[in-house]
């Protein structure tokens, strides 16, 4: 037996002279006769954007009939030259179409006038009969007008512009009214003076290729019929997401708000297909005659199951992330109007009585989404320990349009284990050369066809106000005031978590088990999650594994996890941008995925210096509802090899000391620290060294100025604009000659200036963030910002013990830890620290030649290397672990990781008029 061959994608001559020859044998369409569109409101941003477009597509793919004109109709005074130079910038037109785009404009013309003026609407009718058979024309008359001129627009057509021989159709663009009884009498008004064959009220989503689908996957596929019930599906979730907020447009959208912009039309005309019944057929009544008994079906929604919000400023934000919605300028200062807005509707019939259907939309958003998802039934009698999650159906509208189910199949290997898995129909994917019309471009061709289907009426859209009005009325009157949540933020859907199942004291899977797996199965977050077996597991699964459909990662675990996973994370980011982590002078791409913290560890100084608590439950909170903190990141460099990053502590001297110590006592748990830290300070050790800096200038803060860093800060949201890139490092490079000594001049165009200290140290610390922890809530540098682009430098020199010893008493209380003659503290962006003449050499045979570096080679005495002779050099301590090499070249990169986060609880305020807003 032959094998079946292969289908041949067609061509798109191919697939538009398929869809011509459908087109040309339906009755309505009529080829031979002459067509004229008329566009009102042809100088406004719609007819520009897409009415002129769409027509131009439908005329290049010659799907519309041959004789047809196109007619512009405003009150500014303009040519078909201005309308096409206006359009040009939207109509994609190819060099080798440009000839096809004359001939389009050719069959273009324009008339100015008023539109509550007959007389001007006289002249466009003797126009249109001036035309080439224009009297026995079909006329489409295309409303891209504002509401308010709806009225006086439809009389003058009726009165003076219809054609006497052909047939007259009119496109009435939305907002169909504000409210039941606006909507109730323009459709009164159209009624009198149009048929409702006539009236072609359009919402652009019905146009959309997968919204249509819809009916062919319910009612062409026999899989569907029996679970698409109450008995099988738990609940139905429809959600449309933008992801940029009014864009200048706030006066508009203020009067109409998400409810009536996206939510009592899009989403409920997606509701409506979704649940109606098997129509008679595929007619235009039959099909919309379900709808109407779906709508009819659904009880007027309440305040009680709908959450409203609106959008504030993301100040760590670029452009207009950074305004809120009451930011715009064309926007009343105390407007309540919602920007998002969620809703629960229940279809009370026999198919669907019970079920949730659940309404979601809102702008300034963290994607550009609209979908359906189904989600069916728990399986009854669950045999896998509860290790099965819900089956899922998603049809995804927009972008890349798709259908695809999530089912659970067996783990490949030894086990029964099941995981989620995906049949998946995308789109772009299985129609590699196929074009998808534009929804307009559908619409306007169902106009010409005489297709109503996907089109509303009139009592369709009286029930779809009926649901809604109330709300939108208690709303009003209530001043309801919407909650707050900040411009690109959202809930993530699915995370990749990972937990130390033997980090602190062994309790990171028990944690991650009864306090935080309860909260994501609640709040509807799938998770797939991996128990590390070994050191930087977590690290290599994310530099080899594919992340995509992961919307964050989630560490279970202490500092050292959180670092394993920022590790893989940035590497895998920077080798997917072809950047090399090993160029010191790098400017690195930030990350886009965000890490949440569960804390579970013998230390948790990242997540407490960035909620403020170490808390399961709260950080499961904070990961839940999106919160986003974005961090700088310190790269720790050897000549020209990256070691490791930073987020807290890169420490030299004492701090390294511990480190060391407190490896060679792990078996002791957490208490090991206090006790190398015991042990360190009674070895009075001091270490000889230079330190070279890069000052942080133009600062708007200091390490001495006693602010916080709290959620909202300022100066973090302006660093990206304020801070320049370092570009002019390199190890070698650098050298003593560059730098400014203290007291000394800046190198001439030096972008910030550079200084040299030299001597002994006790410690020789560097952080980005404060370093703050349970046991030192000031941490190490209490005014140190998670986000500027700055880490503090400081240096404690050579002193008496109780000098160090008050200085380091000073952690725990509230003195001010800077104020001691032996200590320093600089805001910088880059450090270099070089060993003693001759010591960094002898270090660097030492390591390759596989020997323990000296700096690391002690007496070994019972109670620990504090009681030998001091070594020439100490270590340096980066996040908790030790690095090989003194000599290094440190760096900050802004912004460089994100958490799910938002920083240490505090106020801010409105950028417009000062109001005090809390998150």
């Amino acid at each position: 037996m032959s094998a079946a061959a292969t289908p041949v994608p067609l061509s798109r001559s191919e697939v538009f002279g398929q869809l011509r020859r459908e087109l040309f044998e339906d009755e309505e369409f009529r080829q031979s006769d002459t067509h004229i569109f008329i566009i009102l409101g042809a100088s406004g941003d719609l007819a520009k954007k897409k009415i002129y477009p769409t027509l131009w597509w439908l005329f290049r793919d010659r799907l519309l009939p041959e004789d047809t004109h196109f007619v512009g109709f405003a009150r500014s005074n303009l040519t078909v030259d201005d309308i096409r130079v206006h359009c040009l910038p939207y109509l994609k037109a190819s060099e080798a179409e440009q000839e096809k785009l004359s001939r389009f404009f050719q069959r273009n013309s324009y008339l100015s006038g008023r539109y509550g003026e007959e007389e001007s609407f006289r002249r466009l009718d003797a126009h249109l009969g001036a035309l080439p058979r224009g009297a026995a024309a079909n006329r489409l008359f295309y409303l891209a007008l504002p509401p308010s001129v709806y009225q006086d627009v439809t009389r003058n057509i009726r009165h003076t512009c219809m054609s006497s021989k052909g047939w007259n159709r009119v496109i009435v663009e939305k907002p169909f009214g504000k409210d039941l009884e606006s909507s109730d009498r323009l459709s009164q008004h159209l009624s009198t003076l149009f048929t409702e064959d006539q009236i072609y009220r359009i919402d652009h989503y019905l146009g959309k290729e997968m919204v249509q689908n819809l009916m062919v996957l319910r009612f062409g596929n026999r899989i569907f019929g029996p679970i698409w019930t109450r008995d099988s599906v738990a609940c139905v979730v429809l959600t449309f997401k933008e992801p940029f907020g009014t864009q200048g447009r706030g006066g508009y959208f203020n009067e109409f708000g998400i409810i009536r912009d996206v939510m009592q039309n899009h989403l409920l005309q997606m509701l409506s297909l979704v649940a109606m019944e098997k129509p008679a057929s595929t007619s235009s009544d039959d099909v919309r005659d379900e709808k109407v008994k779906v709508l009819k079906s659904v009880q007027p929604l309440s305040l009680d199951n709908v959450v409203l919000g609106q959008y504030v400023g993301e100040p760590n934000g670029e452009g207009e992330a950074r305004l809120g919605y009451l930011d715009d300028e064309t926007v009343p200062p105390d407007s309540s109007t919602p920007t998002f807005a969620a809703a629960v509707l229940y279809v009370q019939n026999e198919r669907w009585d019970g079920v949730p259907f659940v309404l979601r939309c809102g702008k300034a958003l963290n994607e550009r989404k609209a979908e359906v998802r189904l989600q069916f039934r728990d399986v009854p009698g669950d045999i896998f320990s509860s290790h099965c999650k819900r089956n899922e159906l998603v049809v995804r509208v927009q972008p890349d349009e798709a259908v695809y189910a999530k089912m659970m199949t067996k783990k490949p290997g030894m086990s029964m284990q099941p995981e989620e898995a995906e049949l998946d129909l995308t789109y772009h994917s299985r129609y590699k050369d196929v074009k998808l019309p534009d929804a307009y471009e559908r619409l306007i061709l169902d106009v010409f066809c005489g297709s109503q289907m996907h089109f509303v009426r009139s009592d369709e859209l009286r029930e779809a106000w009926r649901i809604f009005t109330p709300l939108l009325h208690q709303i009003e009157a209530e001043k309801t005031q919407p909650l707050p949540y900040t411009y690109g933020r959202c809930r993530p859907q699915r995370l990749l978590v990972f937990i130390n199942p033997f980090g602190g004291r062994g309790h990171g899977r028990k944690i991650y088990q009864s306090q935080v797996s309860p909260l994501f199965e609640l709040a509807g977050i799938s998770t797939h999650v991996l128990e590390t077996e070994r050191a930087n597991h977590a690290r290599d699964h994310i530099l080899k594994k594919d992340l995509s459909g992961f919307d964050g990662l989630v560490c279970v675990g202490g500092d050292g996890m959180f670092s394993e996973l920022m590790h893989g994370l940035i590497g895998r980011t920077q080798q997917e941008a072809g950047i090399s982590e090993n160029d010191p002078s790098a400017t690195l791409e930030p990350c886009s995925l965000r890490i949440g913290i569960i804390p579970a560890g013998s230390t948790d100084c990242v997540c407490f210096a960035t909620v403020g608590v170490n808390d399961p439950v709260t950080s499961a909170l904070h990961i839940i509802i999106g919160d986003s903190q974005p961090l700088d990141v310190c790269s720790v460099h050897h000549r020209d090899q990256l070691m490791r990053y930073s987020v807290s502590l890169v420490g030299y001297g004492f701090y390294g000391d511990v480190l060391e110590e407190s490896d060679r006592h792990r078996w002791m748990g957490p208490v090991r620290y206090d006790y190398s830290g015991v042990m360190m300070f009674l070895s009075n050790r001091s270490y000889q060294g230079t330190v070279e800096f890069q000052l942080a200038g133009n600062q708007l803060t200091s390490p001495r100025d006693k602010t916080r860093c709290l959620s909202g800060c300022q100066v973090c949201s302006a660093s990206r604009e304020r801070l320049c890139s370092v570009s002019d490092l390199s190890f070698d490079t650098i050298s003593q000659d560059s730098f400014q000594t203290p007291g000394g001049s800046t190198e001439e165009g030096a972008s910030s200036p550079w200084r040299s200290v030299e001597g002994r140290f006790r410690a020789v610390s560097l952080t980005c963030m404060s370093s703050a922890c349970p046991k030192s809530p000031a941490g190490l540098s209490p005014s140190a910002h998670l986000a500027d682009g700055t880490a503090d430098l400081i240096l404690v020199r050579d002193c008496s013990p109780c000098g160090f010893l008050t200085h380091l008493s000073r952690h725990t209380n509230s003195k001010d830890q800077f104020d001691l003659p032996f200590v320093d503290v600089y805001r910088v962006k880059a450090l270099r620290f070089t060993p003693p003449c001759g010591d960094e050499d002898e270090e660097e045979g030492e390591v390759e030649r596989g020997r323990e570096p000296s700096s690391q080679r002690k007496k070994r005495h019972l109670c620990g290397g504090g009681c030998g002779d001091a070594p020439p050099r100490s270590c340096w301590n980066c996040d908790g672990e030790v690095l090989p090499h003194s000599a290094i070249l440190a760096r900050v990169h802004c912004q460089l990781v994100r958490l799910f986060a938002r920083g240490i609880e505090g106020p801010f305020r409105n950028q417009r008029d000062g109001r005090r807003r809390y998150r």
